[in-house]
């Protein structure tokens, strides 16, 4: 009789142990659930030339563009921030190219990422000549047109 009340009791004592854990483990889950924040990733799209003046002024030019019609003053300001942001963006491009282009062996997996992304872009076809290869171009990186430095076109392909 005393073996068959030890086995109630340690029976009982198991059901509840395991019923503790049950609700232990519910309200875990729940509390998680509810008070974890989940952060959602999002894809950067800004190209990998951009810079943090780039990236503050593309913020400028959004307020401004949303306060462009409260008075004129805001247009004049989305107007100048607008050619700021172009200047900044071509002067970023410039650099991020001159840099891959000095350090070969280094940075050539970055430059074939930003040549990679503007993939099917001819000169022709972009804005104001577009990306000119070095040898294009030998002196700098602006655009220049093949007749003019003497070499032979690249055949687009």
């Amino acid at each position: 009789m005393f073996q068959s009340l030890q086995a109630i009791f340690w029976e009982a004592i198991y059901k509840a142990i395991h019923l503790y854990n049950k609700c232990c483990q519910r309200c875990a889950h729940k509390s998680i659930k509810h008070f974890v924040p989940h952060k959602i990733l999002k894809l950067n799209l800004d190209p990998e030339h951009y810079n943090k003046e780039v990236k503050r002024l593309k913020v400028k030019v959004r307020r401004a563009y949303n306060r462009r019609k409260l008075c004129k003053h805001y247009q004049a300001e989305l107007k100048s921030l607008s050619k700021k942001l172009l200047t900044a963006k071509r002067n970023a491009q410039e650099t991020f190219l001159s840099s891959a282009i000095q350090n070969e062996s280094k940075s050539w997996l970055e430059f074939y990422r930003f040549v990679n992304r503007r993939k099917g872009k001819t000169p022709q076809e972009g804005h104001q000549g577009g990306l000119v290869l070095a040898r294009q171009c030998p002196g700098s990186l602006g655009t220049c047109n093949p007749e003019e430095t003497g070499l032979p076109e690249l055949p687009t392909s």
